[in-house]
């Protein structure tokens, strides 16, 4: 699923791209006579793209681990990350992101005391006398 702007901003880049030629197919990127591009193909042309631009050096699965991050620190649950990668098994996911999940432990520390200290009455903590 994609947001429904990305979806809209597809849908006008395929009507463009068509020049008012109907696609047999819906492949969103496509090579000479809008037949589907090989993957080596994609990533040289985005690399020469790149390398033109004078930004530094990105791969194309880059962003596969820009979008992973983004719902991770979005909050996003690890398994809906994983059904969006593709990924068989959430420990996939977990194991190659975990280290994005450290920075959620101040967080979940400061949920738990904020939720404590109203369901805890406070007690006088000094030694009884005795």
């Amino acid at each position: 699923m994609l947001p429904s702007l990305v979806i809209d901003l597809l849908k006008t880049l395929k009507e463009h791209a068509t020049l008012g030629a109907p696609i047999k197919n819906d492949y969103i990127v496509f090579g000479e006579f809008y037949t589907s591009i090989a993957t080596a193909t994609l990533h040289k042309r985005f690399a020469k793209y790149v390398a033109s631009s004078g930004i530094p050096k990105i791969l194309l699965h880059e962003f596969r681990h820009s979008h992973a991050s983004y719902l991770i620190n979005r909050g996003v649950s690890p398994l809906v990350v994983a059904q969006r990668l593709g990924h068989s098994d959430v420990s996939t996911t977990l194991n190659t992101y975990s280290h994005l999940y450290p920075s959620k432990q101040a967080e979940v520390v400061a949920f738990m005391e904020q939720d404590l200290s109203f369901s805890l009455p406070i007690r006088d903590l000094r030694p009884l006398k005795g």
